[in-house]
């Protein structure tokens, strides 16, 4: 995860202010943050969580850093990052399982496909995908998502673009994962340049849509004409290490930057939050569009847990009146979205409207005390 702060303006030349006694004191959540400042000149400093890494290993890391940076610095032309000599194996930390923390029981994450598939098997005749054209079982899920995932093998894709939203979205997304190969979601209703980077920056092999877009220059998939799997196609096995998906910024402090998520990551992710909350959820109502990161807690933790994912449409997700809506008609138990948006459907819908909502969770803006109460 990068951050980025930009340089602020330093009052000290212009006010006659002093600041003493000032101490400084840096924490990060992550288990190892590098910070690093070029004024007056280039400084770095490793800020680490005590129970995920030892001193010694972090000691490691910085001298292999400083390795680095000798090698970048060493001459004034420029040099290839391939070219630069690393630091030996013995630098880094060891490679830990991926397993839960204590308080959330401590297991190991189950793989994404073991995670998957025993909710479409077990719950075959249950309501998994709704949207405002198309309701899908479990087990049409399987069959749809099996079928696509045959026809991306036999592509060759390694990375796939979806430009489509709603349930046609979500069978892709899970035959991507079938067949063992990256996805990243565009966005319909972005600019044709915005398509163009993120296109170029992931180097997608293949456009899946219902609708062609030439300008693109990719090959492309129509998710229409292409038939339902049989019990013959099995998830195509590959290492945890492997990429799931790609996602990127908003772009609000320059360009926007590509996030990698690893099927390790993202079946620990799911496994985590199926381990904090009780109960799983019975009806999600998403309404984060599915090139936003929050869209994938939905998704997941939804399908892994056997509940019924409702999928808002663009006009849908930005209007109180029909959030109530769907939540009234759908039954919805869960919900994600900012502080600001429940608070408007709190105020406008009926009180009955939401009778069925068991946990909403907020993100993305400040959340004032009185929502919660």
């Amino acid at each position: 995860v990068s951050h980025s702060f930009p340089s602020t303006f330093d009052p000290r030349g212009e006010l006659d202010l002093t600041v003493e006694g000032l101490r400084y004191f840096e924490h990060s959540h992550f288990p190892l943050a590098i910070l690093f400042s070029s004024e007056p000149v280039l400084e770095f400093q490793l800020v680490y969580r005590a129970d995920a890494l030892e001193r010694a290993e972090v000691l490691g890391l910085a001298q292999a850093l400083e390795q680095v940076l000798n090698e970048m610095t060493a001459s004034d032309g420029e040099r290839e990052t391939g070219a630069l000599a690393l630091a030996s194996a013995a630098s880094w930390p060891e490679s830990r399982p991926e397993s839960l923390p204590e308080e959330l029981g401590g297991q190991e994450a189950l793989a994404l496909e073991d995670l998957l598939q025993a909710e479409m098997t077990s719950r075959a005749d249950s309501l998994a995908l709704a949207d405002n054209e198309t309701r899908l079982t479990y087990a049409e899920l399987d069959r749809l998502s099996a079928g696509l995932a045959r026809r991306l093998i036999e592509s060759d894709a390694r990375t796939v673009a979806i430009m489509m939203g709603g349930c046609p979205a979500v069978i892709a997304m899970i035959a991507a994962l079938r067949a063992g190969v990256c996805y990243v979601p565009l966005d319909p209703a972005w600019p044709r340049a915005r398509s163009e980077q993120v296109l170029d920056a992931v180097g997608a092999d293949l456009l899946l849509g219902r609708q062609a877009d030439p300008s693109l220059g990719l090959p492309f998939l129509d998710i229409d004409t292409v038939g339902p799997g049989t019990a013959a196609d099995r998830w195509r096995r590959v290492g945890p290490s492997a990429a799931a998906y790609v996602l990127f910024t908003s772009g609000s402090t320059g360009e926007p930057k590509s996030v990698v998520v690893s099927r390790a990551n993202l079946a620990y992710s799911t496994t985590a939050r199926q381990a904090f909350y009780p109960d799983p959820p019975e009806a999600y109502l998403l309404l984060s569009a599915l090139t936003f990161d929050s869209s994938v807690a939905g998704i997941y933790w939804t399908l892994a847990s056997g509940g019924k994912l409702v999928l808002a449409s663009d006009l849908e997700r930005r209007d109180p009146d029909q959030i109530a809506r769907l939540i009234s008609d759908e039954g919805v138990t869960d919900t994600l979205c900012i502080p600001s948006l429940y608070a408007a459907t709190l105020e406008l819908a009926p009180p009955e409207a939401l009778n069925s909502l068991k946990r909403v969770i907020v993100a993305g803006e400040a959340c004032p005390p009185s929502l919660l109460r």
